[in-house]
């Protein structure tokens, strides 16, 4: 596995790792992650940008709080999924942070399981309350290894699970790799014609398996697509930012941006 280290010093000493799985896994698993503080919480929130995956992610410390206007709820859940986001969560906690996140590639969980992800849609929900998804035992393995050992056994239970598996749509999967091809700029209709899917079918197999349609799976790669050139730091106006996204002009940008990331492209950027 290849280390990719982004540990700054923010507030609260936070670290946040990336770690890519292994080559079995690749086709499953966009990355394993770890964030920590070394200090007792104060009462910030991050915000966390929707990203076209979804994430099982482990608590190994105390509870967490989510933010939505202005009102917050506590996650006390040791393991829960986060469903497919089309808009960003405001996230804190009450004490430190201790957590191992998996990041799944869009329709990876649906060969896992037969629920339907548009029930999770910008949801958090204790993985317990998920039949089959993952053994309950698994957390209390966890529990007793270190940071390395636990994202080592992670990459076994995960291989064995998805060795099990078949792709059980590959048209499918060939559509979500041309939307993320094209930073998000690909017309239903041009979908339908080079599958042969219907436009119908196409909508309701990607509500069932990812929990959004393609436009809106669209709309959310092309916003990830900006906001990594964004944290560049390349210097480009957002006139031609939008041409070269895929948008139609400056406000189109702004709009879009905003109706994903909760804030405009200059916030975003004063904030970062």
């Amino acid at each position: 596995m290849v280390l990719i280290n982004f540990s700054q010093g923010k507030p609260r000493m936070m670290s946040y790792q990336e770690i890519l799985p292994s080559a079995p896994l690749c086709a499953y698993i966009s990355c394993f992650w770890r964030t920590k503080t070394n200090t007792i919480a104060t009462k910030d929130f991050h915000r966390v940008y929707p990203d076209g995956c979804m994430d099982i992610i482990f608590n190994f410390s105390d509870p967490l709080v989510a933010k939505e206007c202005e009102k917050q709820s506590v996650n006390s859940s040791p393991v829960f999924l986060v469903g497919m986001m089309t808009k960003p969560i405001m996230s804190g906690s009450l004490g430190r942070i201790d957590l191992l996140g998996v990041r799944f590639k869009a329709q990876a969980l649906s060969y896992l399981t037969t629920i339907s992800f548009s029930d999770v849609t910008d949801k958090v929900i204790d993985l317990k309350l998920i039949n089959g998804l993952i053994a309950h035992e698994l957390v209390d393995e966890l529990y007793e290894k270190s940071d390395e050992h636990r994202i080592l056994y992670l990459e076994r239970y995960f291989q064995e699970k998805f060795l099990k598996t078949s792709t059980k749509i590959p048209w499918m999967q060939n559509i979500i790799h041309a939307i993320e091809a094209s930073n998000g700029n690909v017309d239903l209709e041009q979908l339908s014609r080079n599958t042969g899917i219907s436009p119908r079918q196409i909508q309701r197999t990607f509500k069932k398996n990812i929990g959004i349609g393609p436009k809106k799976f669209g709309q959310v790669v092309r916003f990830n697509a900006l906001k990594k050139f964004l944290d560049s730091g390349e210097k480009q106006s957002f006139l031609a930012s939008a041409f070269d996204y895929g948008y139609y002009d400056h406000p189109h940008l702004t709009k879009s941006f905003k109706d994903i990331a909760g804030i405009s492209p200059s916030e975003y950027l004063l904030n970062s």
